[in-house]
């Protein structure tokens, strides 16, 4: 049998299933308010800010804000460092998440740089700041 219709069966069978005969698969996570996900929350923040620049005066305006973002990502990212370890599979949930938020700062940032920052030395400098950090 091919694989993709195995899985459409198995999906099919499992659906008429009650919740409870189902095999149980254990969400584990960091929880919503660990200093893992608001490590994660700031990333975030820092390239959803820069994805809304668009012009000189808004490049201008996020260049500080993005300073601002990135020490508030340090701090949490020191406390992330310091506190216990999760669970093998929460660590690999919240390392592939870390991974696709840097892909999408990185991107945000790679497509500010082609656009010369909206002529912002400003920000320019503040995307080299952080950098170099990461």
């Amino acid at each position: 049998m091919r694989p993709a219709l195995v899985l459409l069966c198995s999906a099919a069978l499992l659906a008429g299933l009650p919740t409870q005969a189902r095999s149980p698969r254990p969400h584990i996570a960091a929880p919503q308010h660990s200093p893992a996900q608001a490590m994660l929350d700031s990333l975030n923040s820092m390239t959803h800010r820069l994805n809304q620049v668009s012009s000189r005066q808004q490049a201008d305006t996020a260049a500080q804000e993005l300073l601002q973002l990135h020490q508030e990502y340090r701090t949490r990212r020191d406390a992330a460092e310091n506190m216990p370890e999760m669970p093998a599979r929460a660590l690999d949930r919240h390392l592939a998440r870390m991974d696709s938020a840097m892909n999408h700062f990185r991107l945000a940032c790679a497509r500010l740089l082609r656009e010369k920052c909206y002529g912002s030395a400003q920000l320019r400098n503040a995307i080299q700041t952080v950098a170099r950090d990461f």
